[in-house]
């Protein structure tokens, strides 16, 4: 799955540039039932996660530590960080500038987001931008970077 996501970026980087900008590429990945997405363009990389080693008495945003890259690094539940499930932790997404992965379950595919159906009421995430016609619910990297910010201050959800 992951060497399908690398041939179609490639493919992606590789097409001539026009005067037009393309509708945004988002990752689409699994949080529990949840389909999800995320720019690609905020993503650092994507990683198939080793086993999580729990660590005790820390807050339920951790899920624990794991290899990556060669280091030893906490991995974070994005579903608890947004307030939505979690699953199994297969993948680890990396926002650019943050070192900790964050646990999504299996990284489907990417598509081009042409459309978005803005939340008609109260979005299920906060600063959620909508979904798509097919049912993604796109998430608002800012929005994730500034829960990372409270986590890292100790700041209460």
């Amino acid at each position: 799955m992951l060497e399908d996501l690398l041939r179609q970026r490639a493919r992606e980087l590789a097409r001539p540039l026009d005067q037009t900008r393309p509708a945004p590429l988002v990752v689409v990945f699994q949080l529990g039932q949840q389909r999800c997405g995320l720019p690609l363009d905020d993503l650092a990389r994507i990683e198939k996660l080793g086993p999580l080693t729990p660590l005790p008495g820390t807050r339920p945003e951790v899920a624990g530590l794991v290899s990556a890259m060669g280091r030893i690094s906490a991995a974070l539940w994005l579903g608890n960080l947004l307030g939505l499930e979690n699953g199994q932790g297969s993948h680890g997404l990396f926002l650019r500038g943050e070192s900790c992965p964050l646990c999504v379950d299996e990284v489907e595919t990417m598509v081009r987001v042409e459309t978005v159906i803005p939340w008609g009421a109260e979005p299920p995430v906060e600063e959620s931008p909508g979904q798509t016609p097919d049912g993604i619910l796109l998430l608002a990297p800012n929005f994730i970077r500034r829960r990372l910010a409270e986590l890292r201050k100790g700041t209460p959800p």
